[in-house]
């Protein structure tokens, strides 16, 4: 199978001794769902983040393998002293099995913040975290008890899903939270938890909205990676483009090719569908001038059922382009936009990665959206859960070129050139305003003049025809935003030319520490401004004229 660059994560957390008479039940819900996950989404690879414990850990990833979805190991403790909570060397067998079938095998990230009762409790809890922090569903082989939750149990680990963690690295963002599917399961501790009749039932979901909401956003993911490799397949060239644009020739630090291929494909994506709507901007702009000029000519001068005919001809193939391309939840001018602002993030995220800095950029991306626009953040996080590798080192020069001047060469170039076509449309604009209004002058003088009635309904309708086209000219330019985008180029070019002079200093100093915060606080500039972009550019989409 092809899967897209964006993968989609749930995870796991579950009882180690669940009740042996409940097991093959268990594994038939389990495997009921995740085939279904796999239908729903058939473009994204698929990965289960499980921390491989006895018991419900092991079901799920037996069960997600057959599936085929990808294991990831997500260990609380290094692999040699994680094996000390396995009893009997038959266990130890299987565990080490299951291992050997993972895509990917890390450790969770430790964090003192998160201290609980001793040192192996941190770690269990670190896992916990990890879990509610990267994946968007949670499936909790639960007996729904929380009373005195143990830290990384898994009534903590739903409760942190749930209710979010709170960013030490932005602690106004409101926190993340992730959806937990519920099965219901007793285990040997609490074999009465549920009745025969509920036990291995996933528990009814109760917030049908929240519901929406998720499946909105794996369909959002979903939909890139189909996008992702459509054109890999048919024009992969533009992917290539990308990649060059952003690095360069072949020389690179290795640890961001995960990011920097998901770049590749958002921008290549995002540049082909800013193309495309160019086009039909302007094609549909054609269709309903043309209608409203027949509309006008059958309403005047001649008043043939032909004009009215190509009236509403005209009008219903611009209102058809305009539901093709402009409406619905995933319409390419929506893509566009999305694709673009994640190509920005993941642009950020990849030259962090190449500083040395770990975090997701999507921890001070739209951090104040909680709409359709979480689908960006979310791929990002999954982009750089998927990227573990480290570079304790840093190449300043190389991100110097690459990133911060190549960034202060295009706002300062695309400025002046955005405030050019604001002048320029403002000018035909007011220009087809004036010519209009000169000709509207003239019709109030006509009666003086003695012209025949057919040269004053055709020049009523010159002066309508000039008015509208200078409506559109005006209407084209509000859509585009020149002047907004202008007075941003130029801040963000002079923020990056700043932040290079800052970095050359640092650089003959060799100021590490210095140096990746002031990368951070650029990227950090640059996500603002991209976040501000999109959502101005969202508020002025097109719509047909009523």
């Amino acid at each position: 199978m092809t899967f897209g660059p964006i993968p989609i994560i749930v995870a796991v957390s579950g009882h180690r001794d669940l009740v042996d008479g409940e097991l093959s039940a268990i594994r038939q819900a389990l495997r009921g769902e995740f085939s279904s996950l796999r239908k729903r989404y058939p473009h994204s690879r698929l990965q289960i983040f499980n921390g491989l414990a006895e018991g419900a850990d092991w079901l799920a990833a037996e069960i997600a393998l057959e599936c085929q979805l990808e294991l990831v190991a997500v260990l609380p403790l290094p692999q040699t002293e994680y094996e000390k909570d396995f009893s009997t060397p038959e266990a130890l067998e299987r565990f080490r099995l299951l291992l050997s079938k993972a895509s990917r095998i890390q450790e969770a990230p430790f964090n003192q913040a998160y201290a609980g009762s001793s040192t192996r409790d941190w770690h269990y809890e670190a896992l916990g975290i990890y879990l509610a922090q990267n994946a968007q569903r949670l499936y909790a082989l639960w007996d729904g008890n929380t009373i005195a939750p143990l830290p990384g149990g898994t009534a903590d680990v739903v409760q942190k899903s749930l209710h979010g963690i709170t960013s030490e690295d932005n602690l106004l963002a409101e926190p993340e939270t992730c959806q937990v599917r519920h099965l219901c399961c007793n285990r040997k501790k609490n074999p009465d938890a549920y009745s025969s009749q509920n036990a291995t039932q996933w528990r009814p979901h109760i917030d049908v909205a929240a519901d929406d909401y998720w499946d909105e956003i794996f369909h959002s993911i979903d939909d890139f990676n189909k996008a992702a490799i459509k054109i890999d397949g048919a024009n992969c060239r533009e992917v290539a483009q990308s990649r060059k644009w952003l690095v360069g020739g072949d020389s690179y630090p290795p640890v961001i090719e995960i990011d920097l291929q998901a770049h590749a494909f958002a921008d290549a994506l995002a540049r082909t569908k800013q193309k495309r709507r160019h086009r039909m901007l302007w094609f549909l702009s054609l269709l309903i001038f043309l209608s409203v000029f027949f509309q006008q000519v059958h309403l005047g001068p001649d008043m043939q059922w032909y004009w009215l005919a190509m009236h509403i001809g005209l009008g219903l193939s611009a209102f058809g382009g305009y539901l093709l391309f402009f409406s619905g939840t995933h319409n390419s001018e929506t893509q566009y936009m999305d694709w673009r602002a994640l190509a920005e993030g993941l642009r950020v995220q990849t030259f962090w990665r190449a500083a040395g800095i770990q975090e997701s950029a999507s921890n001070y991306y739209l951090s104040s959206q909680r709409d359709e626009l979480n689908w960006i953040r979310y791929a990002m996080r999954n982009v750089a859960a998927t990227s573990t590798a480290f570079n304790p080192s840093m190449n300043l020069s190389w991100i110097k070129e690459r990133w911060l001047k190549d960034q202060e060469e295009f706002f300062l170039k695309t400025a002046p050139t955005k405030q050019a076509r604001r002048k320029q449309w403002a000018w035909i604009s007011q220009s087809l305003f004036g010519i209009g209004a000169i000709t509207t002058a003239a019709l109030l003088v006509s009666p003086l003049l003695n012209l025949a009635p057919t040269i004053s309904s055709w020049s009523a309708l010159a002066a309508a025809v000039i008015f509208l086209m200078a409506a559109v000219c005006r209407n084209y330019a509000s859509l585009m935003a020149y002047e907004e985008d202008a007075n941003r180029y130029k801040k963000m070019g002079v923020l990056f030319g700043r932040t290079v002079q800052l970095l050359e200093q640092y650089e003959k100093t060799n100021e590490v520490i210095a140096s990746r915060k002031l990368v951070l606080a650029v990227g950090k500039e640059a996500l603002a401004e991209n976040g501000e972009w999109l959502l101005l550019h969202r508020q002025r989409k097109f719509e047909i004229p009523t």
